[in-house]
């Protein structure tokens, strides 16, 4: 009879899935800490209700449509494919650019 649970054996796929899972949700987080940081919660209600009523002009739904463009560049730059381990998303590179158009509209929210 073996002592060894061999069970609680820790494989090298293993370990590599658990740190691309770490890696996914550290990205993930950076990710919304950017967006957060750019549109507060709040702001980002404010722009969906005023876009919902019809409160924007054509400019400014352009201009929310632009953020949201940016919002969705930013989650797909957080993917997995997008971003391996070994990648320096800390780098402001690394992330799309905020339209300036979107910074405006924004900056009224």
């Amino acid at each position: 009879m073996s002592n060894i649970d061999m069970s609680m054996l820790s494989t090298a796929q293993a370990r590599a899935d658990a740190a691309r899972q770490t890696r996914e949700e550290q990205l993930k987080a950076l990710c919304c800490a950017r967006i957060i940081a750019v549109a507060d919660r709040f702001a980002q209600a404010n722009m969906t209700a005023a876009a919902a009523v019809g409160k924007l002009d054509s400019e400014e739904m352009a201009a929310y449509g632009a953020f949201l463009d940016w919002v969705e560049a930013m989650r797909a730059a957080c993917r997995p494919a997008a971003g391996p381990v070994g990648s320096d998303c800390d780098d402001a590179d690394f992330w799309p650019s905020l339209p300036a158009v979107a910074a405006e509209f924004i900056r009224r929210f």
